[in-house]
This record gives structure tokens, sequence and C-alpha cells, in this order.
């Protein structure tokens, strides 16, 4: 595409780009006031209890009463998104619920975002009412998550829990007197907990049944598909909105293209000069954000690591998730990590005077 119409291709970058870098910016301005991570934290609380119970409604009526939202976005339909819904809602026998989301994944991938800063809140956080709306977030938010029939929302879910357990193993490691001598005692417990959920992970990633193991099968066919196309243009890709046509698989029961992952969509469009530059970028934030957090202490450290899991946990759902509807929130969550960087940031000595 960006062959044949470099002004347009062009044009859709710069709009993309802008419209990213809006939320960029409105996270910035959140977060570098004097309370804007914890302002931000409340308000995605707060939208978490409230879908979460949406989800929670309709997996007790066992249909979907918020259908009327439906949203296509830019590439469907209204009626092409009811027919992606339709066919979404029943997967191997149970019901998917999906609250107002577009899909029962982009729904997994928020609340497996909101459950590491609902764990903050409930420890942390110095009101009583939000430390309330987190402790009722928390039970809805799991049963939910399982409910959305998401493997890659409960494996992002398993992960950023290891994530947060190895920080704290790690400060233990740290810190002076009992806090280490428990940390080295605790060893055992960090190796069995990581290979169990690595063991967890390969389980859901192979699949439970014969409807899961055709998913993987199908994403696997996308990838084959998109290393294949890129071999004509592997640096700088085909330009925005060609991923499905280069890779896509056509669904049989909505008639509609898909592609399930943001990692592969974004390497087809961009080649793998912008993957790369995506994932430099994921890596800075997750790396510098947790060399704050140890940095840090008390509550401040908290704050930090747990945004961080949040990152974390938004950008693992990217891994077989094409629809980028939450990577506004991955935006806003990245910027919220910023202010900690700077805080923590060692400052040099004055120079005496003589």
């Amino acid at each position: 595409m960006a062959r044949k119409y470099p002004f347009a291709a062009g044009f859709d970058f710069v709009r993309e780009l802008a419209y990213l870098t809006s939320f960029y910016l409105i996270g910035t301005i959140i977060a570098c006031s004097a309370d804007g991570p914890r302002i931000l934290i409340r308000l995605l609380l707060g939208c978490a209890l409230l879908l979460g119970a949406a989800g929670l409604v309709e997996a007790l009526l066992q249909r979907n009463p918020f259908v009327r939202f439906a949203s296509g976005g830019a590439t469907l339909s209204a009626i092409d998104a009811l027919k992606v819904i339709a066919a979404e809602k029943v997967r191997g026998g149970s019901y998917r619920v999906q609250a107002t989301f577009e899909h029962p994944l982009v729904f997994a991938q928020f609340l497996v975002a909101a459950l590491p800063l609902a764990l903050y809140a409930v420890f942390w956080e110095r009101s009583k009412f939000w430390r309330l709306v987190a402790l009722v977030f928390i039970p809805i938010g799991l049963f939910t998550l399982y409910k959305t029939g998401s493997r890659a929302g409960v494996a992002c879910l398993a992960g950023s829990l290891a994530f947060l357990g190895l920080f704290g193993w790690v400060k233990l490691v740290r810190s002076r007197g009992y806090g280490k001598a428990v940390a080295f005692a605790a060893v055992p417990a960090v190796f069995l907990g990581l290979a169990a959920v690595a063991l967890l992970v390969e389980e859901l990633a192979s699949g439970r049944n014969r409807v899961e193991q055709s998913s993987g099968l199908v994403r696997l066919k996308m990838l084959q598909l998109g290393v294949r196309a890129l071999e004509d243009s592997p640096a700088l890709g085909f330009g925005q909105a060609s991923a499905i046509s280069k890779a896509g698989i056509l669904d049989p029961a909505t008639g509609v293209g898909t592609l399930d992952s943001l990692l592969l969509t974004t390497a087809i469009d961009a080649g793998y000069v912008g993957l790369a530059l995506f994932l430099l970028f994921v890596l800075l934030v997750i790396g510098k954000g947790t060399l704050a957090a140890l940095r840090l202490r008390g509550e401040e450290s908290a704050r930090q690591i747990c945004l961080v899991a949040a990152v974390l946990a938004v950008f693992g759902a990217f891994v077989t998730l094409s629809i980028n509807s939450n990577l506004t929130l991955f935006w806003l969550l990245c910027t919220a990590t910023l202010p900690a960087l700077a805080s923590s940031s060692p400052r040099p000595g004055r120079v005496a005077e003589t």
C-alpha cells in the first residue's frame, strides 16, 4: 500500500501518530501533577468496578444487554461487529462475557491491567472508600476474567503476579536484617512459583481442548503468512492498515478477516524497524520503571511496580490480540510511571564553593 499510495499511507501514519500521541500527552499531564498517578489509579479502579459489574450481570443473564454499544471501529461496520460478537460468544460450550467491549479478549486485557492496581489500592491506598472499591473489584474481576474464556488473560495475570512476587523477593534481598535471611530462605519457593507459572503458560498456549488447539494453529498460520509477506519489505513493511490483507485469515463464521497479534500487525505495517522501536520503548518503560521502584520505598515503590505490572499485562495480551482498543490505556499506564523515574533518579551533589 505504501508503494502504490505513498501519500495516503503517509497521511494514515500521521493521523495514527497524532491519535496515539494525544493520549500519551494526556497521561503525562495527569501523571506529572502531585497526586496524578494516585488519581489516575483511582479513576481506572472506578471504571474497572463498573465494567466488572457489567460483566458479572452478563455472566448471570447469559446474554449481553450491552450489545447496543458494540463498535466495529474504523474497519468494521456495525453489522460486521455484531457478527463477530455472535461468533465469539460461545466457545467450547461456554458463554464468554465481554461487557461493553467489542471482544472478550479486550475485556480480559482491561481486567488484567486493573487487577495489579487493585492490589496496590488494597494495601497502600489511604482512602477507605477506594480501598473498599478495590476489595470489591478483585473477586468480581477474577470471576469475570474467568468467564471471558481468555487463555491470554489468565496467562498475563499469572505473569504479572509472578513479576510482582519476584520484585518483592528482590526487595527483600536488598534489605537489611531479617528481610535478607527470609529472602534466601524463600529461594526454593521462588523457583517453584516461577516453574508453576511457566507450566501454566505452556499449557494455556498449547490448548486444553480441540477448540483451543485449533485457535493456536490458526495463530501459527497467521505468523507464518506474516513472516513470508515481510520477505518483500522487511525493513519498513507495507504501510498503515495493510496487515489484514497480507496475513489475515478469513473467519468462515463471520466472513471478516482477522489477525490475532498486534506485534505481527506492527511488523507488517511498519516493518521490523517499527517493531523493534516499539519493543525497545516497552523494554525501556518496564526496565527503567522497575529500577525506579527498587530505588523508591513504601507506597511510592508499591505504586510504581504495580503500574509497571499493569503495563506488562496489557503488552502481554497484545501478543495474541490485534484489536488496539486498549492501546490508549497502555499509553496512559506508561506515562503514569514517568514521575517516579525523575523522583528516584540520583541527584548530583552540590559543589562546595571556595
